[in-house]
């Protein structure tokens, strides 16, 4: 089964995945060494469309995924002229197939059935005005090719299903990507899974966004919905007595007590973070100190197609 990569909500996503709020002279590459000093490189080998000749101070947690995805295949000796396939696979593609333009036809036409309806909501008839504002605006569209690609549309939809994404590249320059068990490449490639090729994770990507404390700052309000959200408040009052945490089917449900202290390790609070801000949980139950309870299960979004 071929799931169509454009029919993702991308609105749903634009205040961490585009908004360019992340400093980026703090960040080290897998040697340790500071980011900064191999982005010239990248630029000059057309590895990085999105970046201006003039300083570059932020970026989009979009854009970190694409340098982080460099600095592995980097790390591993993994040829210049192979990372520039795989970057015209996901930037060059989506620029001259106007894939802003197609996600917003897709998302105006679901907002026009939803109206037809009558089950629209009041952010639906804000945001079918700014979809007609921006399809007529050339101008608009343009700077949108800079930011939005078939990677980051692959990152949206992974996080809007709940679901991991994996990305198999292959030395014959061949580029799958799967959400579960779906196909999701915009190429009408099948891959053949004997031959050699690596496979990179989007939740390998999320996890230094959720574990790191400046980042997860940025993307963590951004990605939980209001009970998840209590877990992370109640967490820092300290005043969670038990926390139980029923994971997905192949692993073991987690259960921590911390008695009348309220406290948990940094290792506990990170491990926390992380089931959250993945959606890597089916339920979870927990009791405060002062003697509330809460329980509530993952909450899954479907991704919206065109009918």
């Amino acid at each position: 089964m071929q799931v169509e990569n454009k029919n993702i909500a991308l609105t749903d996503f634009k205040d961490f995945l585009f908004n360019k709020n992340v400093p980026i002279s703090n960040l080290k590459d897998h040697k340790g060494v500071p980011l900064e000093r191999i982005l010239a490189f990248w630029r000059r080998h057309k590895l990085l469309p999105f970046i201006p000749e003039s300083k570059w101070l932020e970026i989009s947690f979009a854009q970190l995924i694409w340098i982080r995805i460099l600095d592995d295949l980097r790390s591993i000796n993994f040829p210049v002229k192979k990372m520039i396939e795989l970057c015209d696979y996901f930037f060059k593609d989506a620029y001259f197939a106007e894939l802003p333009k197609i996600n917003l036809e897709i998302n105006w036409k679901s907002i026009k059935k939803r109206l037809q309806a009558g089950t629209q909501t009041e952010e639906d008839v804000k945001m079918l005005d700014y979809i007609e504002m921006v399809l007529q605006d050339p101008v608009l569209l343009t700077i949108f090719k800079f930011d939005i690609n078939y990677l980051s549309n692959f990152i949206a939809a992974c996080i809007s299903n709940s679901e991991d994404g994996n990305i198999y590249i292959f030395f014959d320059g061949t580029v799958a990507e799967f959400i579960g068990l779906n196909y999701w490449g915009h190429r009408n490639s099948k891959p053949d899974f004997n031959k050699p090729h690596i496979r990179l994770t989007i939740s390998n990507y999320l996890k230094e966004f959720i574990n790191d404390d400046e980042l997860s700052n940025l993307l963590i309000p951004q990605l939980l919905n209001e009970d998840e959200m209590t877990v992370l408040r109640e967490m820092r009052r300290k005043n969670l007595s038990e926390i139980h945490i029923n994971r997905t089917a192949d692993l073991k449900p987690w259960t921590i007590k911390t008695a009348r202290s309220g406290v948990f390790t940094n290792e506990q609070a990170k491990k926390i973070k992380e089931i959250l801000g993945l959606k890597n949980y089916e339920s979870i139950d927990l009791k405060t100190i002062d003697g509330k309870s809460l329980f509530f299960k993952v909450t899954r979004k479907n991704i919206k197609g065109s009918d």
